[in-house]
């Protein structure tokens, strides 16, 4: 599930922005950097605009920032590569498969409905097709629908008797 692959990138990223925020502030506070101020320098590090330095950094600041730097650019891409990884999946091509196969099905009319791909089903199919007719298979079992799509057949997933 996305929401779960999503959550150590974008725990990762809120992370980075807490200590981010807390250590600018801790560094700017007695040159009077605001907490705001801190935060700017922070989402402009992680996201790579580059506005500049809000207020002058020491070598523990440019330490500061590239580890920012580091750890927000990295859980971004981490977030965004999982994301990318979830809409290329089985799982949602599966469900543009069914859709698609869903609209084919809508469309038809005048066919036949091959109730149960099982042995009887099978014969009844190919005799069909050599026929030239146009049919949908119904089955509860995978391995039928399986052996359907192998041949190129639309099919649903049910209970024939619904």
């Amino acid at each position: 599930m996305l929401r779960k692959r999503l959550a150590v990138p974008l725990f990762a990223l809120v992370a980075t922005h807490v200590i981010g925020t807390l250590g600018y502030w801790l560094l700017w506070r007695d040159q009077g950097g605001t907490f705001s101020d801190a935060l700017f320098m922070t989402f402009t590090t992680v996201a790579t605009i580059g506005f500049g330095e809000v207020k002058p950094l020491d070598d523990s600041g440019r330490v500061l920032t590239m580890v920012v730097a580091a750890g927000g650019i990295g859980s971004l891409f981490y977030s965004f590569t999982v994301a990318l990884d979830w809409l290329s999946s089985g799982e949602i091509q599966a469900a543009r498969r069914r859709r698609k196969m869903k609209e084919q099905i809508d469309a038809l009319s005048g066919h036949y409905i091959i109730a149960g791909f099982g042995r009887v089903g099978r014969e009844s199919s190919r005799e069909l097709e050599a026929s030239g007719k146009r049919m949908v298979v119904i089955d509860l079992l995978d391995e039928h629908l399986e052996a359907a799509a192998e041949l190129g057949y639309l099919h649903i997933k049910g209970d024939a008797s619904d």
